[in-house]
């Protein structure tokens, strides 16, 4: 698929099985395999410093989910397993919320700020400038996408 047009369930384990093996506050990604529903998980065990929000969480492991990369962080399960909280747009960098409560508590959070849904990444971030200034200077936009190498 080419850049910026995956997007994914992001959900939350419900069964205390997948919750003891799913890192508390892991960015979780739901996709079907066939007939199989399988996730990708990402917890960041390990600290790694391009990893700070929950939303890059999420994309690590939308990422190997849409490669199918190899990984000891993917699972099959079943739809009563998991809940959706949000979708996670790769375009948009972010986690789109739909189910805020259950994030809260999955992150130990009393409230989730708006920069923990979004990446950090330089590519995100620099769409996301892109689009803040596309409507008043469209033609800034398009020499800056360009010269990024984003699409327009």
């Amino acid at each position: 698929m080419p850049h910026g047009s995956r997007q994914f369930d992001v959900v939350i384990p419900v069964c205390e099985v997948l919750a003891s093996v799913i890192a508390p506050s892991s960015g979780v990604v739901l996709w079907q395999d066939g007939s199989t529903w399988m996730i990708d998980f990402e917890g960041n065990l390990h600290g790694a410093a391009n990893i700070r929000t929950f939303g890059d969480r999420v994309a690590h492991a939308a990422g190997r989910a849409a490669t199918r990369y190899p990984t000891v962080a993917r699972c099959a399960v079943r739809l009563d397993q998991v809940e959706s909280v949000g979708s996670f747009s790769e375009s948009q960098g972010q986690v789109i919320l739909g189910s805020p409560e259950q994030l809260t508590k999955w992150l130990g959070l009393e409230v989730i700020p708006y920069g923990e849904l979004l990446t950090t990444d330089a590519r995100s971030q620099a769409r996301r400038h892109l689009e803040r200034i596309r409507r008043p200077n469209p033609a800034l936009a398009r020499e800056m996408s360009r010269r990024l190498g984003l699409p327009r």
